[in-house]
């Protein structure tokens, strides 16, 4: 049997916590327009509930599309089926608009940050993939080690392909295929002194070329992981951040992201506080 190295045992472990959120849509009326997106985002809990962790301007642009264009219809799923222990490739259909959310105000705040609650009957129906989530144990302490190398892992618009149609019913279905892609990184300190640095606790990195996409749009909300050993000289990653924006019109591009730990412990007391 072959043994696996360190850095492919890793990316598997790691593509268990990744979860995506897709959705097709076209007019209601006719089927007509048809259109279809995957949100980037992964798996944390926190007080034993799950959620879907991504970025809040992505939750922004979803709730304004389904804001301003009420004469489409919408069918969200979960996408669970990245990590190693994966028994079937099917997404599950998801109740996204009856789904408790959580966003943070980043135009305000400057921290990018939005939570999907995933309820007891959608776990139960992720029990054939067994992701698993970023808990408060991983979360809620210092990193015990010194990073020496950062990974963004996430599914850009350019890793989104169209396989064909299909016809249920009356409706159109328009299969997809798509691929996690893993960007390395070099973290810097500050940003450029053109660019505006954040009051928000904000990972900054200089992203290197990428030959194979001209653009990592559709990544936002993916995290940031942090690479290194351990004192007594294990392999760890931990999520650091979650990605946010890039600047690509400069060389070399620049990418940002709200620290993952404040910002799940601000949601945790916004959740804590709403619930009392």
């Amino acid at each position: 049997m072959d043994r696996l190295s360190d850095a492919e045992r890793g990316f598997r472990e790691i593509c268990g916590h990744l979860v995506g959120l897709s959705c097709s849509h076209c007019v209601a009326t006719d089927h007509s327009a048809p259109g279809y997106f995957i949100i980037s985002g992964f798996l944390v809990s926190i007080n034993e509930d799950w959620y879907i962790a991504t970025a809040s301007h992505v939750l922004e642009e979803v709730d304004s599309l389904l804001r301003t264009q009420s004469n489409r219809t919408y069918s969200f799923r979960i996408v669970d089926h990245f990590g190693p222990s994966a028994s079937h490739t099917l997404s599950i259909p998801f109740d996204y608009q009856g789904a408790d959310r959580y966003r943070t105000d980043y135009e305000a705040t400057g921290a990018d940050f939005g939570l999907i609650k995933i309820s007891d009957f959608y776990r139960n129906q992720m029990r054939a993939n067994p992701q698993t989530p970023i808990d408060q144990e991983s979360w809620g302490y210092e990193m015990d080690f010194e990073p020496t190398a950062y990974l963004t892992l996430g599914i850009p618009h350019e890793a989104v392909a169209s396989v064909g149609e299909s016809v249920d019913g009356r409706c159109t279905i328009n299969s997809r295929k798509f691929e996690v892609v893993g960007l390395r990184v070099s973290r810097i300190l500050q940003p450029p002194p053109e660019i505006l640095n954040k009051d928000y606790p904000t990972f900054w990195a200089e992203l290197s070329e990428t030959p194979e996409l001209s653009s990592i749009k559709g990544m936002s909300g993916c995290p940031i992981l942090a690479f290194g050993k351990t004192a007594s000289g294990n392999v760890k990653y931990e999520v650091t951040a979650v990605q946010s924006g890039w600047y690509h019109r400069r060389k070399p591009r620049i990418i940002f992201g709200s620290d993952f730990r404040s910002v799940m412990q601000d949601a945790k007391c916004h959740l804590v506080q709403r619930l009392s």
